[in-house]
């Protein structure tokens, strides 16, 4: 071989010896990456989308996000990081990466991310854990992913005060830990991976910091989930009930036997709830119900002929430009309204589903006196499904409809005020748990 020959050969074997090692050193780092995210993240993972500063919607119009102590940024083909005190915009990021999808955020030594964009109760949130931003074509979708129990040290305050003692705070840690777990099982958001999202269509999260006493319920509880024979129960829980509860027919779910319609209060109430003339009067008349200083406990507005026809605007398949007349025409099981039929231009409009029954009557911009004296301009939602109308016509016209109702929530499974009232009668978290599901039980899992 000529010595030109031999420096050839040597200068090949050299650049595949380089091409070896750097392999190996992409690999390395590839793997101490990935290493380093299974050990903060290891464990069982919730991911939750989080919603825009009104909860209205979940794709961002722009994302930008601060470290309290700096993390480390990953995307598919590069890494950087993120110092203290700058600030990561997703419309400079993704210009600068065009063919990027995603990226994630990893905090260092288990810190914090900002999200800067959007407000929350107690200000800009803070988010342990992973932050995931997504580029799509109708905006940003921002994902938070932390371990299940982490999740829940940001749900519960955001679900109940602290002050409403320990024994419903661990019944709501409870029933938290089982709503969050029956979506990871079953994700609402497959197109993005991702099990729920932050807002009252799931359970709100992080819109009150984690604080001891929570933070308490959450740990005396680690692991515990609600179960019937053998299977994790949904545990649906709600703000106030009228003094009854529901059952799944509300939904027109199938039945389960630990969500049945029963008083909540002292002494025993029997009726026939579905009747309209019994429920108006157990509606009207006061009851001995656990419930009956809160403010929801009752509730009435007046709301326009005009203003319900454009409540009706956003109800799929209700298309009506006048409106004659409107009844309640049969009630379900607690008295919540089961079938509202709507008459005019020639039309009869029954509505049966509850977000849709509860859209007609949608208060955005109606006074609302509350059962406390307190008196609101507007309510974003109608409080719940259990009300009687009351029509005002004159010269032979509908001009509006009185609404009397009770209640905060879909009245299906625990009321959290009620919870609170037999926590103050010294009743453990698991009566009460049982008190709203009965018939379960309280089991410690492997998670």
């Amino acid at each position: 071989m000529q010595k030109k020959d031999k420096v050839l050969v040597g200068c090949l074997l050299g650049i595949l010896l380089l091409l070896a090692l750097a392999g190996i050193f992409f690999v390395h780092r590839k793997e101490k990456k990935e290493e380093k995210e299974e050990k903060v993240f290891g464990g069982q993972m919730i991911r939750v989308i989080i919603s825009t500063s009104d909860f209205s919607d979940i794709f961002h119009e722009q994302v930008q996000l601060t470290a309290k102590e700096g993390c480390r940024i990953f995307w598919e083909d590069g890494e950087d990081t993120l110092k203290q005190g700058e600030v990561w915009s997703a419309d400079q990021f993704f210009a600068a990466h065009r063919a990027t999808p995603l990226c994630r955020f990893l905090p260092e030594d288990g810190n914090t991310v900002t999200l800067q964009t959007v407000s929350r109760g107690y200000g800009q949130p803070e988010y342990e854990g992973c932050m995931e931003v997504r580029r799509t074509s109708q905006g940003y979708i921002v994902i938070s992913e932390l371990p299940l129990e982490a999740y829940l040290r940001h749900v519960v305050p955001s679900e109940m005060p602290a002050s409403f003692g320990r024994e419903p705070l661990k019944a709501q840690a409870v029933c938290a830990r089982n709503f969050a777990y029956k979506h990871m099982q079953d994700p609402a958001y497959i197109e993005f991976n991702a099990d729920l999202d932050d807002s009252i269509r799931y359970q709100v999260y992080n819109n009150s910091p984690a604080n001891e006493e929570t933070d308490r319920a959450i740990r005396d509880t680690a692991g515990q989930l609600l179960m019937y024979q053998g299977s994790i129960v949904d545990a649906y829980y709600y703000s106030t009930s009228w003094g009854y509860t529901t059952d799944l027919s509300l939904w027109g779910s199938e039945a389960a036997p630990y969500y049945q319609s029963h008083w909540q209060g002292d002494g025993e109430r029997s009726g026939d709830l579905t009747n309209e003339d019994t429920f108006r009067k157990e509606l009207e008349e006061e009851k001995a119900a656990y419930e009956c200083g809160e403010a929801w406990y009752r509730w009435s507005f007046t709301i326009s002929k005009d203003r319900i026809l454009e409540n009706l605007k956003e109800v799929e398949m209700a298309d009506m430009e006048s409106l004659t007349d409107i009844a309640i025409t049969a009630r379900r099981p607690g008295g919540s309204v089961k079938e509202l039929v709507l008459m005019g231009d020639g039309k009869t409009l029954a509505l049966t589903r509850e977000n849709e029954i509860r859209q007609t009557f949608l208060p955005l911009h109606e006074q609302i006196a509350r059962n406390d004296g307190s008196v609101l301009d507007g309510y974003e939602k109608l409080p719940s499904s259990f009300f009687t109308i009351d029509k005002t016509v004159e010269n032979g016209e509908l001009v509006s409809v009185t609404v009397r109702g009770g209640g905060c929530g879909h009245g299906i499974g625990m009321s959290q005020n009620c919870a609170k009232a037999l926590g103050g009668q010294g009743k453990s978290y698991n009566e009460i748990l049982q008190y709203f599901y009965p018939g379960t039980s309280v089991e410690k899992q492997t998670m």
